[in-house]
């Protein structure tokens, strides 16, 4: 008797997916059908590089497969280009954990961002780049400092956590972000004036 993988009830093909790799689930489920793609909606809708696990082609593959159908995107130890990010275009919410990213796309969708890394993200140009982002959280063991800015530029991110060198960068972001409704913060100097 032969048997056909795309008859078999939908438990027992999430069953088989307790076996395999994200990536081995896409790349042998996706697109075949829609009941299958219904079926595998949990593996397309959030997706995690890592060093490991991915090389370049396996990750360009990956992302131009199952891209816009990403609803959450995180990239650890590993460089994607902008354009590699950018088929990602539908994304929500985009991680970077100990990878400073040389360039964030403008994206559509994009509400959140984590930069989590070591102690060389410096720029704030992030702030400015995507004017949907709600939500965002540099953690960096090196504080940034604000540059004093022309007033005509700010950005409408209303929730930060990030780690700044002085009160005046305080004051400085204050201006920048003046639609901010949290902010967890952390000074790294912080001097009061007589």
């Amino acid at each position: 008797m032969r048997t056909i993988l795309e008859y078999l009830p939908d438990e027992i093909l999430l069953i088989i997916c307790q076996y395999l790799s994200q990536y081995e689930i896409i790349h042998a489920f996706f697109g075949l059908n829609y009941r299958l793609n219904c079926t595998i909606s949990q593996f397309t809708r959030s997706l995690v590089f890592e060093e490991t696990f991915f090389n370049d082609r396996r990750s360009r593959q990956l992302l131009s497969m199952i891209g816009p159908y990403l609803h959450s995107l995180t990239i650890k130890q590993i460089r994607l280009s902008p354009d590699e990010i950018n088929l990602a275009s539908n994304i929500q919410e985009l991680t970077f954990l100990h990878t400073k990213p040389e360039f964030i796309p403008v994206m559509k969708s994009l509400t959140d961002l984590n930069i989590i890394t070591g102690p060389s993200f410096q720029s704030i140009d992030i702030l400015f780049s995507n004017t949907n982002l709600h939500s965002v959280c540099i953690a960096s063991t090196s504080p940034l400092s604000i540059p004093i800015l022309s007033s005509s530029k700010f950005s409408t991110i209303k929730q930060l956590a990030i780690t700044l060198q002085s009160s005046e960068d305080f004051i400085r972001l204050l201006r920048l972000c003046p639609e901010l409704t949290c902010l967890n913060l952390i000074l790294q100097n912080f001097r009061l004036d007589k």
